[in-house]
């Protein structure tokens, strides 16, 4: 087996080498099809294109002709749990049939999902001793670094790569992630390290090297639509929606991007035409669920904490129709219920907060068991266990609860070696100082860390502390950015009408 798969290594070096730029040498693919190899090339040119609902109808058909191809198995965008653990399970067990490319790229993944970021970025620097002349190289020992938010090291490496190969899309989109908001989750550079000109200049550089990617021209509309010019950002989006359907891709993303725009320019019903066309255009469950919960959010957005559980509950009523496999029932039920939760316990709604609190516990619980035993999971579902119920007793004021299980919490995330990990012990210990009548005590724990950029949630408080210990412009500042975060998170749906009110 490993004389066959060696002997395919060159075969797809020539491959990957053809159409490359002639100093950029690609890392090198590994597979026992040649034909499995042209599928996956194809994938991972649409997931460059953040197209990543095209990405696994290739990696899939490549993992037909060759069931061990282990990068197919590693980035295949898997959203059910069960099927996901194969993959990467199948991924581990094959490394050492590989190149030393692709056994680090194995192990990079298994540390940075372990938390092991300075053993993740330690990979990195092996991968670019051994291949120096590989921008890819460099962008994974940026993106390892970014574990870290040690953006200078992350970027210098992102600007090596691009030295090497000026089109590195990966490379373009990581830095551009630095400096305004473009997912869901991302960790990004604080507001004034932020360079909004270098993120359009990379932005119209990814639109020149791929002008049929919807996806950047998506991203000129976000920028815009950052900074609250809502009708520059319709023309964009207008562009984007138009590329979608020339090529007939999937449209549900763009309805839904075109929804938030909506809605944050004061547009509702409007909105809500939108993010129901972006549910009935998806094309995949879990995508449909996606598009939901921005639904839903988008009522938390205006404090209809009613019409979103209204929306909740229908949704609810139809999930176990759609098709998911146990687990990724159960992970998709969490997270429409943990919205529930947000709308109960926000209305002020103590009792049924709890109850939905407990559901929440009870689908983790669920989906655990429907899957193969995970030390990392199991540990990261005690760690939600943790978070919610400090923040259940926190938002009712039962600080003694509260802070016992916020002891639990730190208890389970001291041991993990990610500067991110004590994000929400700290604040929420911040928290409960603050209604307690210690605002000056709540800012050791609301300190820098807490990014408005990064923790919308958070900052709220952070500015209510700021504010009673008479730093009334370091407040308005972050009230003023909060009430103008024109993105649709859970976090920014709780905060952002309570800002405007804060500034009036």
């Amino acid at each position: 087996m490993n004389i066959t798969r060696k002997t395919l290594l060159s075969f797809s070096l020539i491959l990957l080498t053809g159409c490359a730029k002639e100093k950029d040498i690609p890392l090198p693919v590994t597979s026992s099809s040649p034909e499995a190899v042209e599928l996956f090339n194809t994938g991972i040119r649409h997931q460059l294109n953040h197209d990543f609902l095209l990405q696994p109808r290739y990696l899939k058909k490549a993992l037909d002709l060759d069931p061990d191809f282990v990068l197919a198995n590693l980035w295949i965008n898997e959203p059910d749990p069960s099927k996901w653990l194969a993959h990467r399970e199948k991924a581990i067990s094959n490394k050492a049939n590989v190149s030393d490319a692709e056994r680090i790229l194995v192990d990079m993944a298994v540390a940075q999902r372990e938390n092991r970021i300075r053993d993740a970025i330690k990979l990195g620097e092996e991968l670019v001793e051994k291949y120096p002349n590989s921008s890819d190289a460099y962008v994974h020992l940026g993106n390892a670094t970014k574990g870290l938010n040690d953006f200078d090291r992350a970027e210098e490496n992102y600007r090596k790569a691009l030295e090497i190969n000026p089109e590195n899309l990966r490379a373009l989109w990581q830095i551009t992630s630095h400096h305004m908001n473009v997912y869901n989750g991302q960790v990004m550079r604080p507001k004034e390290q932020q360079d909004k000109t270098l993120a359009r200049s990379y932005i119209d550089k990814m639109i020149t090297i791929s002008p049929d990617a919807g996806s950047f021209l998506q991203m000129r509309g976000n920028l815009l639509r950052a900074n609250s010019d809502f009708e520059g950002a319709k023309e964009w989006y207008s562009r984007t929606l138009e590329s979608r359907d020339l090529q007939n891709l999937p449209k549900s993303g763009i309805l839904g991007v075109i929804a938030h725009n909506l809605l944050f320019n004061g547009e509702v019903e409007e909105a809500h035409e939108f993010y129901n066309r972006s549910i009935d255009a998806s094309v995949r469950p879990a995508q449909k669920i996606g598009q939901w919960n921005f639904k839903i959010q988008a009522y938390l957005f205006v404090d209809d904490y009613h019409g979103a559980i209204k929306a909740a509950d229908e949704l609810l009523s139809q999930i176990n129709d759609l098709g998911f496999s146990d687990s990724e029932l159960y992970q998709n039920k969490r997270q429409v219920e943990f919205r529930k939760f947000l709308a109960f316990a926000h209305n002020k709604e103590q009792e049924k907060a709890y109850d939905s609190m407990m559901l929440l516990k009870n689908y983790r619980n669920k989906q655990m068991s429907s899957l193969e035993y995970d030390e990392i999971r199991e540990r990261n579902f005690k760690i939600l266990d943790a978070q919610q119920e400090a923040w259940y007793y926190l938002l009712f004021g039962e600080y003694e609860k509260a802070n016992s299980k916020l002891e639990d919490l730190y208890a389970l995330v001291s041991k993990i070696d990610n500067p991110t990990a004590m994000v929400d012990y700290r604040a929420m210990k911040g928290m409960v100082h603050l209604f307690s009548g210690d605002a000056q005590k709540a800012l050791e724990y609301l300190d820098d860390t807490i990014e408005t950029e990064n923790y919308q949630y958070y900052s709220y408080y952070k500015a209510l502390a700021l504010k009673a210990t008479e730093q009334d412009e370091e407040a308005s500042s972050i009230f003023y950015d909060l009430a103008n975060y024109n993105f649709n998170s859970w976090g920014a749906s709780l905060v952002r009408s309570l800002s405007k009110e804060q500034l009036e």
